[in-house]
């Protein structure tokens, strides 16, 4: 999507991983699982969680289909592992949560 961060490049320069290694969602249906760059079923230990709109308690507001929503919940991944990373447009004041809602960490871009 035009308005999400380049993710992977942003990673990459940040330095914070000695070897980070990549992966992909895939959707079928109602499901989503990771791959890995060579298609590889893969358990991603962070997850960078894309979205419209985000408020300040995590509240992510997606873009209606709940596939990162219904991963999250069954993935076991913690809160501080869940991050939406977006630029400062995006963070809000409230975004409208649902009880099938998974929070994410909000990490603002370039401030």
């Amino acid at each position: 999507m035009r308005v999400e961060l380049p993710a992977r490049q942003i990673v990459e320069a940040s330095q914070a991983f000695a070897k980070p290694a990549f992966v992909y969602p895939q959707v079928d249906g109602e499901k989503m699982w990771f791959v890995d760059d060579a298609g590889k079923l893969a358990e991603p230990e962070i997850v960078i969680v894309p979205g419209l709109f985000v408020d300040r308690q995590g509240n992510r507001l997606g873009r209606g289909k709940g596939y990162y929503d219904r991963y999250l919940a069954s993935s076991g991944i913690p809160k501080p592992r869940r991050i939406f990373l977006g630029y400062k447009f995006q963070f809000v004041d409230e975004v409208p949560v649902t009880a099938h809602d998974e929070p994410v960490t909000p990490v603002r871009y370039g401030d």
